[in-house]
């Protein structure tokens, strides 16, 4: 595997998320960004150590790095973390 794996896959990754799991970038800024007021969030980059997201609140856009909680060595592993931090993020939520 490359080294820059990440930037093999991020542009679809990146599509993919944005287009088919909005509500899921917008857990993720809620959850685990700590971005209560979060009305939207997109993802913007995706590297080994974790994810960047655009979030737009009622005081304007911020951009935010969530970290996955293991660096990341090939894509393979890209889903299984997103999954894994979704699931974070929603029983944060949960629990409020």
């Amino acid at each position: 595997m490359s080294k820059d794996f990440i930037s093999e896959v991020s542009d679809s990754v990146i599509a993919h998320m944005n287009e088919d799991h909005a509500p899921a970038n917008l857990d993720y800024a809620r959850g685990l960004g700590g971005v209560a007021d979060a009305l939207s969030a997109s993802l913007t980059a995706i590297r080994g150590e974790g994810m960047s997201l655009l979030v737009e609140t009622p005081k304007g856009s911020k951009e935010i790095f969530i970290a996955f909680p293991q660096v990341l060595h090939s894509a393979e592993e890209i889903r299984p973390a997103l999954i894994g931090l979704l699931q974070v993020a929603r029983d944060s939520l949960r629990k409020g």
